[in-house]
């Protein structure tokens, strides 16, 4: 679930396959300001899925030249991250 506050979206509950293109879409339908912050410190179950939906945020947001600041990311992004050779692409999380 996406929950919107001025420029911060709080990512709540699983990111998983499951529901990875929902998030995606409602995160996406928000990035409307100069600047958009995405906090994941209330996303639960993470999966690889993650990885995949901060990278596309964050081309989503270049695309659309807006800077996106995404924090709080649990341990198992950055790790996932570092597995698939893509820390650099997430950016700091």
């Amino acid at each position: 679930m996406v929950h919107a506050d001025g420029e911060r979206l709080r990512i709540e509950g699983p990111i998983s396959m499951d529901n990875a293109r929902a998030l995606l879409d409602a995160a996406l339908a928000q990035f409307r300001a100069p600047k958009t912050v995405i906090d994941l410190a209330a996303a639960t179950e993470i999966d690889s899925s993650a990885v995949a939906l901060v990278l596309e945020w964050r081309r989503e947001a270049r695309r659309r030249n807006i800077e996106l600041e995404v924090m709080n990311a649990p341990a198992s992004v950055k790790s996932l991250g570092a597995l698939y050779g893509v820390s650099e692409l997430l950016g700091a999380i």
